[in-house]
């Protein structure tokens, strides 16, 4: 699921055959692509286009100043495979981050559809939708986001509420307890509405000690 906005001269390609397909990962170590630019003297790095899936759990990059990282017309893809940031940079200025988009692998949230509601929704039963992810541990955040299930926007008058714990029920069910905090009496939810379980703790790209970053 891309969250808009990923090489080194040497690749590393492994390609598996699925039926009588092939599907190829391509693996990328973009902090020393980015090395090797800066000692090239070059003030830009163009990637190539597909799924990149980095090869650390966090590329670090830092220093740069006067700077282009770009893909091909948002058609490159930079894939991570934890819930850390894809990408930090650190003391960088002047930096242009153009047609790139990130993605995770697997995703860092499930979502679900309410399926019964406790008293001002102090327990919430719901039952996570085909194709996200099922509940195991990694999953069971106790923060809860709100969409309509009518318009599939953000749930009219509140978007998000703090449970004490998320229960599984089974591997595709599960229950709110304990309602913490949350916009009474506004809030409201009611089966059929969507919720999010979101378990990334950091944003996919952080800028720190960094100034005049676009993103294009």
């Amino acid at each position: 699921m891309p969250v808009r906005l990923f090489y080194r001269v040497m690749l590393i390609v492994a390609t598996a055959t699925l039926g009588a397909q092939n599907t190829a990962v391509t693996m990328l170590d973009l902090a020393a692509m980015v090395r090797d630019a800066q000692a090239l003297g070059k003030k830009s790095l163009r990637l190539f286009t597909g799924r990149l899936h980095i090869e650390s759990q966090t590329v670090g990059i830092s220093n740069l100043s006067g700077f282009t990282l770009e893909g091909i017309g948002d058609r490159s893809t930079i894939v991570g495979h934890t819930l850390r940031p894809i990408v930090i940079f650190e003391r960088c200025r002047d930096l242009i981050v153009r047609d790139l988009s990130f993605d995770y692998d697997p995703l860092p949230f499930t979502q679900a559809v309410i399926t019964a509601v406790g008293h001002q929704g102090a327990t919430i039963h719901y039952r996570v939708l085909p194709g996200y992810p099922e509940l195991d541990i990694a999953y069971l955040a106790t923060t809860a986001f709100f969409f309509s299930g009518k318009h599939r926007g953000w749930k009219d008058g509140f978007q998000e509420a703090y449970y004490r714990v998320n229960l599984p029920t089974g591997p595709d069910t599960g229950r709110l307890e304990g309602l913490r905090s949350a916009w009474l009496p506004v809030f409201s939810p009611l089966p059929g509405d969507r919720l999010v379980l979101a378990t990334r703790r950091a944003p996919a790209l952080l800028l720190i000690d960094c100034t005049n970053v676009r993103l294009e």
